[in-house]
This record gives C-alpha cells, sequence and structure tokens, in this order.
C-alpha cells in the first residue's frame, strides 16, 4: 500500500460526500485526509477537490469515486475506464479552473496536464498511458470541447452563483443573478477564474462570446434564482456539519 492523500476543502460537497463514505467504510484512518489551502501541493497543481495522491502521485480527482480510494489503501489495481477520453472530460468539467480555462479559451489546449489526466486515469492504480491520452485529447479538441460545451457552461454557472453567494456572506436577493449575467460579471469572473496574474488569458483577453459562455450566461438568466436556492441548501449542508469543519478545517 503506498501513502494515501486526499486534498478536501471545506466547502465542498464532493469532499464532504467523500468524507462520509470512508466514513461508513471504516477508512477514515487509513486516509491522510489533508486541508487545500494552497492551488498547489508537492510542487504540482491542485486541479480539483477531492485529490487523491498515492505516494505523492496524482490518482484521482473529482469526482472521486470511494472505491478507487479503497483500492489505493488496499494496494490493489485498477482497470483504466474504459472511456478514457469520457474521463478526462468528466475530470475537467468538476474542476473549475480547468473548465475556465477551457470556456475562455475555447480550447483543451490550456488544461492538457499531465497531472489532471494522470488523476482522470487513477494512473498510479491503473497504469494507463497518460502520453497516449492527452495526444488523443489534443487531436480532438474542437470535438470534445463543442460536446461538452452545454455541460462546461451549465458548471461554471453554478460556480459563479456559488462565489458570488460567498462574496455576498450568504446572502443574494431574488433577480440578482440575472442582472449580473446582464452587466457581463460573469465574464468577468471567468477572466479572474481562468487566469493567474494573465497566465491562462487568451492573447487578446476582451471577452468574446462563444457557446460556452453563451450557454453559461443564458443558464444564469432562466435559472438564477433556482441556482441561488440550490447553492444555498448545498453551503448551509456542508458548512453546518462540525464533524466535518474538525477534519477539513
Amino acid at each position: 500500500m503506498g501513502r494515501v492523500v486526499i486534498l478536501v476543502h471545506r466547502s465542498c460537497a464532493s469532499s464532504y460526500s467523500l468524507f462520509r463514505q470512508l466514513k461508513d467504510k471504516g477508512l477514515l484512518g487509513k486516509v491522510d485526509l489533508r486541508p487545500a489551502r494552497s492551488p498547489e501541493y508537492g510542487g504540482r497543481i491542485v486541479w480539483s477537490v477531492p485529490w487523491l495522491l498515492v505516494d505523492d502521485r496524482p490518482a484521482g480527482s473529482d469526482p472521486l469515486d470511494v472505491r478507487v480510494v479503497e483500492a489505493a489503501v488496499k494496494g490493489d489495481r485498477l482497470e483504466p475506464p474504459e472511456d478514457q477520453l469520457s474521463a478526462f472530460m468528466e475530470a475537467v468539467l468538476h474542476s473549475s479552473a480547468a473548465s475556465s480555462l477551457v470556456a475562455l479559451n475555447y480550447s483543451l489546449e490550456p488544461v492538457l496536464s499531465e497531472d489532471l489526466a494522470a488523476a482522470a486515469l487513477h494512473e498510479p492504480l491503473t497504469g494507463a498511458d497518460v502520453g497516449r491520452l492527452l495526444s488523443q485529447a489534443r487531436s480532438e479538441s474542437k470535438r470534445l470541447v463543442e460536446e461538452w460545451g452545454v455541460k462546461i457552461g451549465r458548471a461554471l454557472a453554478i460556480g459563479f452563483v456559488r462565489e458570488l453567494w460567498w462574496s455576498r456572506r450568504g446572502s443574494l436577493e431574488p433577480g440578482e443573478i440575472e442582472e449580473a449575467a446582464g452587466k457581463g460579471l460573469f465574464r468577468l469572473w471567468l477572466l479572474a477564474k481562468a487566469s493567474l496574474g494573465r497566465a491562462g488569458l487568451p492573447s487578446d483577453p476582451r471577452v468574446e462570446a462563444n457557446p460556452i459562455i453563451e450557454e453559461a450566461e443564458s443558464f444564469l438568466s432562466r435559472l438564477g434564482d433556482a441556482l441561488v436556492a440550490r447553492v444555498e441548501r448545498e453551503q448551509r449542508e456542508v458548512l453546518s456539519d462540525e464533524e466535518w469543519a474538525r477534519v477539513a478545517g
């Protein structure tokens, strides 16, 4: 068995769900759950939480099945995902950092990361060929971005609502999301979300609409209040659990 570390965040519903599943299976004492206090760990980017490492090698990302963690704890080998491109795109979808880069650049090129691909394929447990996957994703970037664009746009819309809710200390007025989307605040958020300084931005950062951005803004305009209600339910649950707070900081 290798050293199993899982980076989590208290506000993350996926991290919280995994914590509960690990507790139910009696695995909490066999993994090292650590708060993700930095966007990097051990010199590597943390693309999303929960983020699984086996002997400091990326082995899983959101969505992270508890069975993958169980295999890591037991030292079992796993079969690689049957559809490796879809597994990679799911990892992109569930990472707001990766999905914002894809949306702003309308390309997979900025997220063709060996670490993200290794996590998506559980490479330390499966021995999957990460380089082969990245080569395939690069050659099929246009098709994949088009096919996954609606899902990515909607995921980003929810992320925008969640972070606006945080910034307002958990209080948003009815209609506020629709107004924010109409004033271009989603695009402002996307510019900030997809960049570190200016790294990650297109060479001309003036935001051009593309199908992902249009889907996100349409989703916000149509369902703003419903998205706020969804975020409120999620965040009140994960932030109110005292046992989880002691673990996740």
